[in-house]
């Protein structure tokens, strides 16, 4: 789908509803392709907050933390 910027502003709801499906949102200004939309995909990875929590919560101690 491509859309000049005026339309996208009036319809971004339904843009970043396309967009989460997978369908590719292309913005233009002035006839040229601008910006796109895309799905955003959580990533695998650690989360290093809620480790730091859980470790705290159970009491384990990290050897050289002072």
């Amino acid at each position: 789908m491509e859309l000049p910027i005026r339309d996208a502003k009036a319809r971004l709801s339904e843009l970043v509803t396309a967009a989460r499906k997978g369908e590719r949102v292309i913005i233009t200004m002035h006839g040229r392709p601008t910006a796109g939309l895309v799905r955003c995909d959580r990533r695998g990875g650690i989360d290093f907050d809620k480790l730091e929590a859980a470790r705290r919560r159970l009491g384990i101690e990290i050897h050289g933390e002072g």
